[in-house]
């Protein structure tokens, strides 16, 4: 997640060298809505000199992206249930949203006969086998060198997402 808008440019140069890297296609047309962020000179200056094919849509216009936008709203559409549903403050906005992006990715889909997307980028269909329940309770190891004898030897915490750091946070006590 972006902490600030201005950090657009720096991210999306990153992306493009990933997506250029693992799939070996480069990135010829990037449509956007008009936002501030993606109409800086820099952004443009950047689109230029690597042959990307700019295209602003007319602003509060959504219908103009809109595959984009439908996708927008199923991510929105989850995350809001999932957080709703385990009753999660609104500040994990941006956990929500990546859990929500990784199931996604990892959900077969008719316009991929049945395939994900995750498939479809990596070549390999993914295991689904680790999978567990966004906000649901789960445990987190404290080794031996960190605690008492008589110390528990774990700790609860709620599960929150996929990210390689491990997202879990502590449940608040009450």
């Amino acid at each position: 997640m972006l902490a600030k808008k201005s950090e657009v440019l720096g991210v999306f140069k990153k992306f493009r060298l990933l997506v250029q890297n693992e799939s070996g296609e480069v990135i010829s047309m990037l449509r956007i809505d008009g936002g501030g962020e993606y109409t800086s000179i820099e952004f443009n200056d950047f689109c230029l000199s690597n042959g990307i094919n700019h295209k602003v849509t007319a602003p509060y216009t959504p219908q103009h992206n809109g595959i984009s936008e439908r996708n927008n709203k199923t991510l929105v559409n989850m995350m809001r249930r999932m957080l709703k549903q385990t009753h999660m403050p609104h500040y994990l906005w941006g956990e929500a949203a990546a859990t929500s992006t990784y199931l996604i990715n990892r959900s077969p889909t008719k316009k991929l006969q049945d395939k994900t997307l995750e498939e479809v980028w990596c070549g390999l269909k993914p295991s689904v086998m680790h999978l567990k329940v966004f906000g649901s309770l789960c445990f987190k190891q404290v080794p031996d060198q960190l605690r008492r004898k008589l110390d528990d030897k774990s700790q609860a915490m709620i599960m929150v997402g996929y990210h390689s750091i491990g997202c879990l946070i502590q449940i608040i006590r009450r």
